[in-house]
């Protein structure tokens, strides 16, 4: 059997139907760290081993993040106004009313080419209240988004407010990701409202709300590696793909459909694609891999 005679159509589905099924069992995702993922898994383990591989599991460790609810972000006053905010991947959970201050080097007008540095530095700080709630107010600009957060952190703020840096191109919400897990909310905004922030910080107090609800924690999954139990074991063939689905938008079996469907019909055809008498003949070994977190970067 030639290996494009191996992959059919109707292969593809048989396995991607059960992963569809199995999502829709578990809240409607396979992520990583999630008991969708886990009987995801253990599809996958059933099938190689009846197709005759040695399968093992490669167990690690990850940080899970899930956003809960959709974070808010509202000034209490002088002038009641909701925004429209994004929670920053990796941000902390709470609630946070307090008072705006800006980094000290913000540049509000923006230049017409990206300049600012804000909030690259704990300098870049007033120092924070000690009895009293605030809220750092970061331009977006040459370091990233996690040294800001974590600089404001250091520096002693409550929450956290990254807004666009203003120039061509760099003005709609802001959303990214801080790299790994912080203790404090840190949200997204726009550069236009962010500028009317920052006129009425320094002008005077300036009170916000910042909401966040995630779920931030480490957890452990595994990979999934099967090896033929023949074959030379110095020249092999690597099938490899990730298994874990994404945790919204997109979290069914068909999530990442054009690389791992393919490759689960690959690895079970006829008995599978090296190890069965009805499957692909090779002299060479093969190896399967089912990697996880993929979608926690």
């Amino acid at each position: 059997m030639k290996l494009r005679e191996a992959v059919t159509v109707s292969g593809i589905l048989q396995h991607e139907r059960v992963l569809q099924k199995i999502a829709n069992n578990f809240g409607g995702t396979r992520a990583a760290g999630t008991p969708g993922y886990t009987a995801s898994a253990a599809y996958v383990k059933a099938r190689l081993k009846l197709a005759g591989y040695k399968v093992t599991e490669q167990p690690f460790e990850f940080e899970f993040y899930q956003e809960v609810t959709p974070s808010s972000l509202s000034q209490v006053s002088p002038t009641p106004q909701d925004y429209d905010t994004s929670t920053f991947t990796y941000s902390g959970s709470g609630g946070v009313l307090g008072g705006v201050v800006a980094a000290t080097n913000t540049l509000i007008p923006a230049t017409s080419a990206p300049s600012s540095a804000a909030g690259c530095a704990t300098t870049d700080f007033v120092p924070a209240s000690a009895t009293t709630p605030q809220v750092a107010l970061i331009q977006r600009g040459t370091c990233t988004f996690g040294e800001k957060a974590h600089n404001v952190i250091a520096a002693g703020y409550d929450a956290v407010i990254i807004f666009n840096e203003g120039n061509p191109g760099r003005t709609e919400l802001v959303e990214g990701t801080l790299g790994a897990t912080v203790s404090v909310p840190v949200v997204g905004l726009g550069y236009a409202d962010s500028a009317a922030l920052y006129a009425s910080a320094q002008a005077g107090p300036t009170t916000v709300v910042v909401s966040t609800e995630v779920i931030a924690e480490t957890r452990t999954t595994a990979n999934i590696i099967a090896d033929t139990q023949k074959g030379n074991k110095d020249k092999v063939i690597v099938v490899g793909t990730h298994l874990d689905s994404v945790l919204a938008t997109a979290p069914t079996a068909f999530d990442g459909r054009s690389d791992y469907g393919p490759c689960i019909a690959v690895g079970f055809p006829a008995g599978g694609l090296f190890s069965g008498t009805d499957g692909l003949k090779t002299p060479r070994g093969g190896r399967d891999l089912r990697w996880n977190g993929r979608r926690c970067l």
